[in-house]
């Protein structure tokens, strides 16, 4: 009759681990449940109060004129800064004010 052979290096402790790692997982998920205090409710800030808008000044309303229309300034490669500068002229009889003037870009067009 031959004798069993004996388990060596890892198998031999692969039982033990993974009875320990059973008990380790049943005692956090435990302490999640019972025990620990919930999470504090976050408040998001209060919103910013705006003054409106000021009302639009009374008096003939200004026109705005442009020397283009669009601007075509071909192929231009990724990093190269390009720009072009146009006029801008006040048609109407009141005064043309311009805040956050911005512009629009068009891609492969």
């Amino acid at each position: 009759m031959s004798r069993p052979r004996r388990a060596s290096g890892l198998w031999k402790w692969l039982p033990v681990v993974a009875v320990l790692a059973i008990f380790f997982i049943g005692y956090l998920s435990q302490g999640q449940s019972a025990g620990v205090a919930p999470a504090p409710k976050v408040v998001p800030p209060a919103p910013k109060v705006v003054a409106p808008a000021p009302a639009a000044p009374a008096g003939p309303p200004p026109s705005a004129t442009f020397d283009v229309d669009s601007v075509d300034l071909g192929t231009v490669p990724v990093g190269q800064v390009v720009s072009y500068t146009f006029r801008i002229g006040n048609a109407g009889p009141g005064p043309l004010v311009i805040q956050g003037a911005w512009s629009k870009v068009l891609e492969g067009c």
